[in-house]
């Protein structure tokens, strides 16, 4: 077939067909005495392939890298590739979705605003977009979450389920250490980061928690009926909370029903999805970590998983009935979990849950106090790796829920592990 004649039936350009071939995407081509090109049929079908992926967005380089495999109908070389382009389109479209609501203000300026003033709110929502933009890319893999997928499941297994905090009485030493990775023998695993998850412990001497504490009895927001005991405060809380505990209780505070559709953000290899499964929940995953949405396919074949992060959401036009997430906003800063917290108040409705586990401080004189204990104590891995997390306020957590419609409340499991739950009341 000459390359005239695959241009008709492909409905493809000569110029376009050239190219593919100087890219090496067709391999050698036959030649006539002469010098027509003669295309097999296998090589139309590799161009038809071609053309497909090129429309669907995918780079030369994404192209050459699985079309081997996709000409035999493996799946699983073109999936990463897709999931990485589909991750960018999202992105794109959250920060024109951004762009769409400074004009929208600025449209509706007076038309007799002053020129100071006029150019004044045009310079401050050029540099809100800047700015919002600017967090969003900076959040960076500060622990190689991909390279903890295979093992994270085998560390939970190992885990020892226990935690107190400690104060010792020389120099009020805060043991609290955070190992990550290898070597983790015991403690808790946990989901981290825009979506990530892996081995998290506590190292913590026998001891009490330094401060004042105030527990009581309150109503669960979502009707359960039932009182749950928690303390506020920094806490004499001994109680020892394990991993699967505080999932298993987040999945009970987003009162499932069968049939409810989640978003599980930061879902790893789905530990808390595990629950909510068992609940009848329709789910689909989020996570930053590739090899991390690998594993939990391999765990849940069913659950719908996606490549992206808590800041720019890789879901369009879809709503959910309860969002969890599982000791992964601390893995962002305070303005980053702001984002966070924005794109999900866009994929809930009236009556949607959102449930957020994880390590947090009360308020800010706790994060004070718990990172000057931190300091006192002159250890330097504790020192490092509380620089590369960020705890999150969960006053802060609670005003700004509260302040954008939420009905939200917090269960605290122990000094540090609380429970932000919240119902969606009004759009």
């Amino acid at each position: 077939m000459k390359i005239q004649d695959v241009s008709r039936q492909l409905g493809m350009t000569t110029r376009s067909i050239r190219y593919y071939e100087e890219r090496g995407l067709l391999g050698a081509i036959s030649k006539e005495e002469n010098g027509y090109r003669v295309f097999r049929e296998e090589d139309v079908e590799r161009l038809k392939l071609i053309g497909w992926l090129r429309e669907l967005g995918m780079s030369i380089e994404d192209i050459r890298s699985c079309l081997d495999e996709a000409m035999v109908g493996d799946m699983t070389a073109i999936r990463v590739h897709m999931m990485r382009r589909r991750k960018a389109f999202v992105e794109e479209i959250v920060q024109l979705k951004l762009l769409i609501q400074q004009m929208d203000q600025l449209i509706h300026i007076p038309g007799n605003t002053e020129g100071n003033l006029l150019a004044m709110k045009l310079e401050q929502a050029a540099e809100q977009a800047k700015r919002v933009d600017k967090v969003r890319n900076s959040w960076e893999d500060k622990w190689d979450f991909d390279s903890l997928a295979k093992q994270y499941d085998t560390k939970v297994k190992d885990v020892e389920h226990k935690q107190s905090l400690t104060c010792e009485q020389q120099g009020h030493e805060q043991a609290n250490a955070h190992n990550h990775g290898e070597g983790n023998t015991h403690g808790h695993a946990q989901s981290h980061g825009c979506g990530h998850s892996h081995g998290h412990s506590h190292d913590h001497s026998e001891g009490h928690s330094h401060g004042h504490s105030h527990s009581h009895s309150q109503e669960n927001a979502h009707g359960q009926g039932h009182s749950n005991k928690h303390s506020h405060s920094h806490g004499h809380s001994h109680g020892p909370v394990d991993y699967n505990g505080a999932l298993q209780r987040a999945s009970e505070l987003a009162n499932i029903k069968p049939g409810d559709r989640g978003l599980d953000l930061g879902i790893g290899t789905g530990n808390l999805t595990t629950y909510c499964l068992s609940k009848g929940a329709i789910m689909t995953g989020v996570d930053q970590s590739e090899q991390m949405i690998e594993r939990c396919r391999e765990k849940w074949p069913s659950v719908r998983l996606l490549l992206g992060n808590m800041m720019a959401l890789p879901v369009v036009n879809e709503t959910f009935d309860f969002v969890v997430s599982s000791f992964a906003l601390h893995h962002m800063t305070d303005e980053q979990q702001q984002i966070a917290l924005q794109e999900i108040d866009q994929v809930v409705v009236p009556g949607s849950r959102v449930v957020l586990a994880d390590l947090m401080f009360e308020d800010e004189d706790h994060r004070q106090s718990y990172y000057a204990d931190v300091l006192q104590s002159g250890r330097k891995d504790q020192i490092e790796k509380m620089s590369k997390v960020d705890y999150p306020d969960c006053s802060n957590l609670l005003a700004w829920l509260r302040s954008n419609g939420y009905e939200a409340e917090v269960e605290q499991l122990d000094t540090l592990t609380s429970i932000v739950y919240a119902i969606k009341q009004r759009a």
